[in-house]
């Protein structure tokens, strides 16, 4: 199955420096204005201090803590945690040195179809015509959904945390490529087309069967 949300397992590497531009890194404490914002229930502010707590920035690197502002920043909206917890059901408590959650795919399952939704909400609102460029958390946004529309095609083929369904997996396969075609206009998107006929393909075998 693809991997999740490849910076949020343990050692992941902040590539684009999201994390280090809000959170001192000189290892000391973290400080406001993060922790108060967060404790306000700002998402944002509540997944980087859960990324903070995952690398090590500005504090002691504490995987329990992590979570502990991980499921909060989810439980406020953030797709971007919501996204990190279907990525820790799916790998388990292995990849964070045994804290977190255990592997649990129904979890994992759950979380995916949650930060799907929630990325279709955050589309809507940041690719409104006029409004602000966020071409940077729209790229984001979109390169985030093609993967988690896989993930949860893979679910259903499969029958991993859900009931197997060759149907439902190649809805979210259809649907994801519907999205990145109508955010960014390219139509070439071969692995969509790959495992798109290798689902038909499946069908058919089932239906003769």
């Amino acid at each position: 199955m693809t991997d999740l949300l490849v910076a949020g397992r343990a050692g992941g590497k902040d590539e684009d420096g999201v994390v280090g531009r809000f959170v001192a890194i000189d290892h000391q404490p973290i400080e406001a204005p993060g922790d108060s914002a967060a404790e306000r229930g700002a998402q944002d502010a509540e997944y980087l201090i859960a990324e903070a707590y995952r690398c090590g920035y500005g504090t002691e690197q504490d995987y329990e803590q992590y979570f502990v502002w991980l499921d909060r920043a989810a439980s406020h909206g953030s797709w971007l945690a919501m996204f990190a917890l279907a990525a820790a059901y799916h790998s388990g408590s292995e990849a964070f040195e045994g804290a977190g959650p255990e592997k649990d795919p129904v979890q994992s399952f759950a979380w995916g179809i949650e930060t799907e939704k929630t990325i279709r909400a955050y589309w809507q609102f940041y690719s409104r015509p006029g409004f602000v460029d966020f071409g940077e958390i729209l790229t984001r946004l979109v390169q985030a959904y093609l993967q988690i529309a896989r993930q949860l095609s893979a679910h259903c083929a499969d029958g991993i945390g859900t009931k197997q369904d060759l149907k439902e997996a190649l809805y979210w396969l259809r649907r994801g490529r519907r999205f990145a075609v109508t955010a960014t206009g390219d139509v070439n998107l071969s692995i969509f087309e790959e495992e798109t006929a290798a689902l038909e393909q499946r069908l058919k075998e089932a239906a003769e069967s």
